[in-house]
C-alpha cells in the first residue's frame, strides 16, 4: 500500500525509491524525522545468501570469463563472517532471516511524552485548506520544535499568529508581493501626498471606464516614490526603496529596514546560508524564508505582547502592530474564528 510517505520520497511516481530521492528527502527535517521512525523488515546482513551478493556481481564487471578474484575472495570473507544459519535455531530467530530494523533514536522519540501543543499537519491544513502538503510540512518543521523561543507557546499566540497569516495571505499559504492597486480616491484617503496633490492622485491611482472596468493600471512605482518612499526605513538616497522593498511574505515585511534586519540577524535564528533579501527581495515570498520572516517579525517586533489573553478581542491590536492600522481586519477576525475551532 503506497503511503504519503512513500510518494514524497519517490519524486518521479515511478514507484521506485532510489538512493538520490531518499537522500533528497532526508535533507527535509520534517520527513528525515518520519523516515527515522519507520520499522520494517528485510533480510538480515549476518545471513549468507549468494543471490544478494551475486547481484553485485554485473556492478562490479566480475563473470565466470573475467573473475575478480578479490571480489571472490570478498565473498568468501562474507561468507566466513555469516553466523545466522548456525544459531538461529537455537536461539529462536526466524530461520529465513527476515528481521525487523528501526532506528533506536527516531523511535525512542515515538514513545516521548508529546507536546500537547505541537501543531499537526491536519490541523493546517484545516486552516489553509489550499496549501500544500510540501509548504504545511516546512511550517510545522520550523515551528513545532520551537515554539518556546518563538513565543508560539500557548494555544492564543498560535491563534493569533496564523490568523494574521491567512488575513495577510489567504487560505493557500504562499508569500505574496503586496499590491498597492489604488484608486485616486484612496490615495488621497490615506496619503497626506496625494491630499496634497490631487492632481498626481488621479494620474497615478487606477482608472475606470463608464461600466466600471479598470482601463488603466495604478502606477506602484510612482506611489512607491510619492508615499512610501518616506516610511519603512527606506533610504532617502534610494528613491525606488519604497517600491523595491513592498511587503512581502507571510506576514509582510516591508521597507528597507526590515529587509535588511531580517538579513543581517538571519544567523542568530538559523544556521543555513543567509539569504540576500536587499538583492533579491523576492526571497521573502518562498519558503522556507517567508515563514522564518513572519517569525522573526512576530518575534523581534514582540506581537505576542499584544494578545492579552481576550481572544477574537485581541485581533485589533495585533493587526494594529503589523499593520500599523486596521487593514485587514475583519479578515483577521473571521480568520481567528475558524482557528479558534481547530487550535483548541
Amino acid at each position: 500500500m503506497r503511503t504519503r510517505l512513500h510518494d514524497i520520497i519517490d519524486r518521479n511516481r515511478d514507484g521506485q525509491l532510489t538512493a538520490e530521492e531518499l537522500q533528497t528527502a532526508l535533507s527535509v527535517p520534517a520527513h528525515a524525522q518520519s523516515i527515522a521512525r519507520l520499522v520494517f523488515s528485510y533480510d538480515s546482513e549476518w545471513r549468507y545468501t549468494p543471490r544478494k551478493w551475486d547481484a553485485l556481481d554485473d556492478i562490479l564487471g566480475h563473470t565466470h570469463s573475467t573473475p575478480i578474484l578479490n571480489w571472490i575472495e570478498e565473498k568468501k570473507r562474507i561468507k566466513e563472517l555469516s553466523w545466522w544459519d548456525e544459531v538461529a535455531g537455537e536461539v529462536g530467530l526466524p530461520m529465513g532471516g527476515e528481521v525487523f530494523y528501526f532506528h533506536p533514536i527516531g523511535l525512542m522519540g515515538s514513545f516521548s511524552e508529546v507536546n500537547p501543543l505541537t501543531i499537526t499537519h491536519n490541523q493546517l491544513k484545516q486552516i489553509f485548506p489550499a496549501a500544500s502538503d510540501d509548504d504545511i510540512d516546512i511550517v510545522i518543521n520550523e515551528i513545532n520544535e520551537r515554539l518556546v523561543e518563538f513565543k508560539l507557546d500557548t494555544r492564543l499566540r498560535q491563534r493569533h499568529f496564523f490568523a494574521q497569516i491567512k488575513g495577510e495571505v489567504g487560505a493557500a499559504m504562499k508569500g505574496i508581493t503586496e499590491s498597492w492597486e489604488y484608486s485616486p480616491r484612496a490615495l488621497k484617503a490615506f496619503s497626506v501626498y496625494y491630499r496634497q496633490h490631487p492632481t498626481e492622485a488621479e494620474e497615478d491611482g487606477y482608472l475606470k471606464d463608464s461600466r466600471g472596468v479598470i482601463i488603466r493600471r495604478a502606477n506602484q512605482r510612482e506611489i512607491g516614490r510619492k508615499h512610501f518612499q518616506r516610511l519603512n526605513g527606506n533610504r532617502a538616497s534610494h528613491p525606488d526603496d519604497g517600491y523595491i522593498f513592498r511587503g512581502r511574505g507571510l506576514i509582510q515585511i516591508t521597507g528597507y529596514e526590515k529587509y535588511h534586519n531580517f538579513m543581517s540577524e538571519y544567523e542568530k535564528y538559523w544556521q543555513d546560508v543567509t539569504p540576500n533579501t536587499i538583492s533579491t527581495p523576492d526571497l521573502v515570498n518562498k519558503m522556507p524564508f517567508a515563514i522564518r520572516s513572519a517569525l522573526w517579525f512576530w518575534l523581534t517586533e514582540r506581537v505576542y505582547n499584544s494578545e492579552h489573553g481576550n481572544g477574537i478581542l485581541d485581533v485589533k491590536k495585533i493587526t494594529k502592530k503589523i499593520n500599523g492600522g486596521d487593514m485587514g481586519l475583519e479578515e483577521r477576525r473571521m480568520a481567528y474564528e475558524v482557528i479558534e475551532g481547530v487550535l483548541e
